[in-house]
């Protein structure tokens, strides 16, 4: 394999994020004292407890084994233990080489507390230097054997020569795997790799954020069975090169503007293509999994004669404005009979005439998992889309397409069904549906088959199922529903063997009545239903219970088995409506173990009721909430609690006043995380108690994202994570793990 810098890219700006990570070989030698030092004590630690070593009868085999299951950082690292230990970590045959990994997204500054080292930070070429070092200290190791699979992940222009070195050197080593990373650039695309001849040994190839260019003496992977590639861009369409190919992922790439799967790929199974080619052709005839999405500059429809139906379609005012994928041509050569084998197909951004969906259906008889998410359907009036001829089909999701006022499923065999109905101005609002037995029967008449459905999603519309012909239905999930009372109990009372319900922003139905001795509901979820004003729950099966709405009236009666709660309500209420509510559910459920509370308000009582067998508490505090009293009253209230969970204001006002006990002290609380830490006063003196009054806490996590986001905050990368643990660290006692993101 040869390859060769992608030249006129300008430099990327120095990253902050570097850490002074010296290679192994250095740091053994008793350079940086301080890490030295650090380790030495470790080790002199377990030779004063006179521990046996457990590895010594172990062979190198075994131990690079182990090895080969940690994180690249820490197997380099244990070239310290001893002489033995030295050179393990070269002899793996799986490596990973991660920047990122090895040195640190915030290097700096450690990960764990009790190992921090603040020291001066080390300039960026210096960093890459010691992380090449390292490399080829591993290559140096491995001259003249086998790799069996080889990742690097590099983030610095300036040292693509050692990477056009490493590959060469890694040509002949009979790769099994290759996987080169180029993510984290402001620009896409920062090296080009060239390949050429025939790689023989490679059967894995990943690629991420990069340009391809075949060679001329290029004549395929013939012997590659996986290809990934995200954000790459392709010089041609080598895909028919790879002769034992199976699974060929490809998003967001560039170049293939017409890609042509051959029907020579007689092993090719799965397939993915997103946002990467303009035109498609589809031959393969073995193919299960067939996923395609394209955002491409214009719509190309499929070639027709000239007196074909097409014309009529040729004055719709379709919005040209959205992108899709131009062209899919779904059939094979005559002589194979349609995708016998495709199992999966998921389209996106497609748009469809009738000639192509015909043509569609006709040649994937056997799909059993088929996804309509977010096409364009070009049909006369009544725009009915149609779904029959698959008699194995088992699922069908139809997600906010266009051109359609209705949607029939023909089809006995189906277990899920999930309906969209557009949102916007160039989609139907509100869809009809019918589910009928292969033959066009409804279930409910003599000729009708029994159904088999047991999943239904819904969004927009009003029920009109009758829900009397699904008996079989275990999952339940209606989002932006109009439902009547009436529907709400035929649904209860039909549906025996209902296990989940989800009720999202549902209207038209004021009471929902969960009751019934031979009910099988095990969870329900309620949320934002503003017409709801009572719930009543008498149902012995049920095990977690989530509401999320206005105040309204509760009844909950025999739920020995309901363990976890979520409760949120939207208004402003007095702490002594709040007080009632917990008050309830201390009374109503002893048994509860897991409670999810949504802190909507400042108003604190004095106290709070006592929920004996609590074992994990989250609390979330919204935006209008400014005291963290709530949280130590809870803690208070709960003896016996072990995980508490808090995701914290956001803008705490440090100036107000909190009822909090001058001394408290909890004895079971065993692992803490914080959300949305911001390094206010109140957040730091808040985590400080809990470090210095939770006697048995074993783990407190510090995390400045909302606990569903994976953004951290940037002032929080530049200061706060490092004032974090400076002042939280000293407050630490002996036993305790302290982890700040």
């Amino acid at each position: 394999m040869k390859s060769r810098r992608r030249e006129q890219l300008s430099s990327p700006t120095s990253s902050s994020e570097t850490t002074n990570f010296s290679n192994m070989d250095t740091l053994s030698n008793g350079n940086h004292h301080d890490k030295l030092s650090y380790f030495q004590k470790e080790k002199a630690l377990v030779t004063r407890c006179n521990l046996p070593d457990l590895t010594a009868n172990l062979s190198d085999e075994i131990l690079s084994l182990i090895l080969s299951l940690l994180p690249m950082k820490d197997a380099a690292r244990t070239c310290i233990l001893s002489r033995r230990w030295r050179n393990l970590w070269k002899h793996q045959n799986s490596i990973s080489f991660d920047v990122d990994e090895i040195l640190g997204k915030h290097p700096h500054i450690s990960r764990c507390a009790s190992s921090v080292f603040f020291e001066e930070e080390p300039s960026t070429s210096q960093q890459f230097d010691e992380f090449v070092s390292l490399v080829d200290q591993y290559f140096e190791n491995k001259s003249g054997c086998n790799i069996g699979a080889l990742s690097i992940h590099i983030r610095s222009r300036g040292h693509y020569h050692h990477l056009d070195r490493w590959l060469n050197l890694a040509n002949g080593m009979n790769i099994d795997k290759l996987k080169l990373d180029f993510r984290g650039y402001d620009s896409h695309y920062p090296y080009e790799l060239d390949v050429g001849g025939n790689i023989l040994s490679l059967k894995h190839f990943i690629l991420n954020n990069c340009g391809l260019k075949t060679l001329p003496g290029f004549i395929g992977f013939h012997s590659l069975i996986s290809l990934a590639f995200e954000d790459v861009v392709v010089s041609n369409n080598f895909i028919n090169y790879c002769p034992l190919l199976e699974h060929l992922t490809l998003i967001n790439c560039r170049g293939l503007y017409e890609l042509n799967i051959s029907s020579l790929l007689n092993n090719l199974k799965y397939v993915k293509v997103i946002r990467s080619a303009s035109t498609l052709e589809m031959h393969a005839k073995n193919i299960n999994h067939f996923e395609c999405s394209g955002f491409m500059e214009a719509y190309l429809y499929p070639d027709v004669d000239e007196n074909d139906e097409f014309d009529t379609y040729n004055d719709i005012g379709f919005p040209r404005a959205k992108y899709g994928l131009r062209n899919c041509i779904f059939t094979p050569d005559p002589k194979f009979g349609g995708f016998k084998s495709l199992k999966q197909l998921v389209l996106f951004d497609v748009t469809f005439t009738p000639i192509l969906l015909r043509h569609l259906l006709s040649n994937c008889f056997s799909v059993e998992e088929l996804t309509f998410g977010d096409c364009s359907f070009l049909l006369s009036y009544p725009s009915i889309l149609e779904i029959n001829g698959l008699v194995h089909l088992q699922s069908a999701k139809v997600l906010n397409c266009s051109g359609i006022n209705e949607v029939i499923v023909k089809a006995t065999n189906v277990k899920q069904f999930v309906l969209f109905s557009g949102e916007n101005t160039h989609k139907v609002s509100r869809l009809n549906f019918q589910l009928l037995d292969d033959d066009g029967n409804d279930f409910s008449t003599a000729a009708g088959k029994p159904s088999l459905l047991k999943h239904l999603h819904l969004r927009g519309g009003k029920f009109a199922l009758n829900i009397t012909n699904f008996t079989a239905l275990e999952t339940v999930l209606l989002e932006d529903m109009y439902l009547t009372d009436e529907d709400v109990g035929n649904l209860l009372t039909s549906c025996l063997f209902l296990k989940r319900l989800d009720l999202i922003t549902c209207r038209g139905f004021f009471t929902l009545n969960i009751m019934g001795p031979f009910l099988q509901l095990k969870i329900l979820n309620v949320r934002h239903c503003k017409q709801l004003v009572e719930i009543g729950i008498c149902a012995s099966n049920l095990m977690e219970f989530r509401y999320l709405g206005q105040l309204i009236c509760f009844s909950l009666r025999e739920v020995p088995k309901l363990l976890t709660v979520e409760i949120k309500i939207e208004e402003d209420v007095c702490d002594i409506s709040s007080n009632h509510f917990l008050s309830m559910l201390s009374k109503d459920i002893p048994q509860l173990h897991t409670l999810y509370f949504h802190v909507e308000d400042e108003h604190v009582p004095e106290a709070l009721p006592i929920f004996l067998d609590l074992k994990h508490l989250v609390l979330i505090f919204s935006n209008k909430s400014h005291t963290l009293s709530w949280a130590t009253l809870f803690l208070l209230a709960s003896p016996f609690l072990e995980k508490f969970q808090v995701q914290l204001p956001g803008h705490l006002n440090d100036s107000a006043k909190t009822k909090v006990p001058k001394e408290w002290v909890h004895h079971h609380l065993k692992e803490v995380e914080l959300f949305q830490f911001g390094v206010y006063k109140k957040e730091i003196k808040f985590a400080t108690n809990l470090l210095h009054n939770a006697k048995s806490l074993e783990l407190m996590k510090i995390d400045p994202r909302v606990s569903n986001s994976s953004r951290v905050p940037f002032d929080w990368v530049q200061s706060g994570r490092e004032k974090t643990i400076r002042l939280l660290r000293k407050e630490t006692r002996p036993g305790i793990k302290l982890e700040v993101e």
